[in-house]
């Protein structure tokens, strides 16, 4: 399991947003949420609270560009 951290310890702003931009690139490349959980080193509601929008918009753009 994840270590979590301390309320004291508060992550840096930039490295967290980093860690989100990781997150959504993984995502869009189909890395599955288990595995990025694992090499972002965070918890699953945030993975999912990041990749599940962009999985859906993904679905969108290719069920439009396959009506086209």
């Amino acid at each position: 399991m994840a270590a979590r951290k301390d309320n004291k310890q508060q992550a840096d702003p930039t490295t967290e947003l980093i860690r989100d931009l990781f997150i959504a690139q993984l995502g869009a490349m189909g890395v599955s949420q288990p595995e990025i959980r694992k090499i972002a080193g965070c918890g699953m509601n945030r993975v999912n609270r990041i990749v599940k929008p962009i999985k859906k918009a993904l679905k969108a753009r290719r069920k439009q560009d396959m009506m086209e």
